[in-house]
């Protein structure tokens, strides 16, 4: 087999658990998406496309991070989380689009590295205390396109399963896929509900939403929380809407998908809504505990 390159990535980082710095050499990485295929698929919390898991349980929830590892890094290592975490004190909940790099939009290596951070940790407990939610960049069949500096125009999911590919084979872009197939659209907790991009407009029963299929992109109510923004494609009488609908009249609906102007990581629109992300030089999470969410500033990178 021909050595593979890993010169692009430029920023290795230590896995949160096994402590392996970049990214895993192909028989480790094909072992770990096995393992969290498996895990995806037994996950006691999930319904179809609805992982609800309405504990007491503290639970971060963590916006878009596009391959910002270092990041995800400090979220994990802030106030003792990935300790509470692998202890059952902590659920994670990643709201999609952690893919992607903002900075260098050909550059993949990154993607692949956040990811199989993320794996490790849904590996870490048999995937019942850390999701992730689908987003729009976590398609590999169709293309996001993103322009580049010299005012070309590439597809990123298409650069991302090229890449997959190269380092691992079909086999692990294949199961790849089909975990990111198999990811919720919506996860429900104690107080709050997290989406990638906004709340489905019309009131259906979360049994109707449970039978959605993220593959099915084409599917409106699917493509609403994955590419619908707020104040255009969707109002907080929508996002009341929903809460009432799937049983949490009263709770905080948080999506991602938005980059916030000004450096900052949350915008809270209203006691029932708020926007976050993980991307910036200043970024953190959301904590959801006994039915109350909390923004806590993780750091500064």
């Amino acid at each position: 087999m021909a050595i593979i390159s890993y010169q692009n990535l430029a920023t290795p980082v230590v896995s949160p658990i096994s402590g392996f710095r970049g990214i895993l050499p192909r028989q480790e990485a094909l072992l770990q998406i096995r393992q969290c295929l498996t895990a995806v698929e037994n996950n006691a919390f999930k319904r179809g496309c609805v992982y609800n898991n309405i504990t007491s349980t503290e639970t971060a929830l963590v916006g878009d991070l596009h391959a910002r590892t270092d990041n995800l890094s400090e979220i994990l290592r802030h106030n003792g989380n990935v300790d509470k975490f692998t202890d059952g004190r902590l659920v994670l909940v990643f709201l999609g689009d952690a893919v992607h790099s903002e900075e260098d939009p050909q550059e993949m290596d990154s993607s692949v590295q956040i990811m199989q951070h993320i794996f490790e940790l849904m590996i870490a407990t048999s995937g019942d205390n850390a999701i992730y939610v689908h987003g729009n960049h976590d398609y590999l069949p169709k293309g996001i396109n993103r322009a580049v500096s010299s005012g070309a125009t590439v597809t990123q999911s298409l650069l991302h399963r090229q890449r997959l590919t190269e380092l691992y084979g079909e086999e692990y872009t294949s199961l790849y896929e089909q975990i990111m197939n198999k990811c919720p659209l919506l996860a429900i907790g104690h107080g709050f509900a997290g989406v990638h991009a906004g709340p489905i407009t019309q009131s259906m029963p979360i049994e109707q939403i449970e039978q959605l299929d993220p593959a099915d992109e084409g599917n409106l109510f699917v493509y609403e929380t994955q590419w619908n923004r707020f104040e255009e494609d969707y109002g907080l009488p929508n996002v009341r809407r929903f809460m009432q609908s799937i049983g949490q009249p009263d709770g905080m609906l948080l999506v991602g998908h938005e980059h916030l102007q000004g450096g900052h990581w949350v915008e809270q629109i209203d006691p029932q809504f708020s926007i976050i992300n993980a991307l910036g030089k200043k970024f953190g999470y959301a904590l959801a505990d006994n039915g109350r969410v909390s923004f806590v500033d993780a750091g500064t990178n």
